[in-house]
């Protein structure tokens, strides 16, 4: 791909991993609305997928928790149904700063307090 046809650099992308955990997955209209924000923000989906972790891969992928207190619940919920998996990369800042930044806090109730438009703050239980 030429930079003249894209407008981009051709400096190195930095991404990150986005999981859209089954519970928004299966509400079409806030998945939807996260996939539009991720194009609102100038994410660039590098690869995506739809997924569907049985328990042992979900305790696979989340092992660096195990022995944490929300660990065997985020497992459980992990494995629960399908979820949306993106790779994101992002032309101007680094996409894992971003994608936090527009997550909010990890805490649903304290991100709807101090960062109301966060994808937590909106979307999160």
């Amino acid at each position: 791909v030429s930079t003249q046809s894209t407008g981009m650099s051709c400096r190195k992308l930095s991404y990150t991993l986005a999981l859209i955990k089954p519970d928004v997955y299966a509400n079409t209209i806030s998945h939807r609305a996260i996939l539009n924000r991720i194009q609102q923000e100038n994410f660039i989906v590098a690869k995506e997928r739809v997924l569907r972790w049985s328990q042992t891969e979900a305790e696979e992928f989340y092992k660096e928790h195990r022995g944490k207190f929300f660990y065997q619940r985020l497992v459980e919920f992990m494995s629960s149904g399908e979820f949306h998996a993106l790779v994101l990369a992002h032309p101007s800042e680094p996409a894992i700063t971003k994608w936090r930044s527009m997550l909010g806090l990890t805490k649903c109730y304290r991100a709807r307090e101090t960062q109301p438009d966060s994808i937590r703050a909106l979307y999160g239980l």
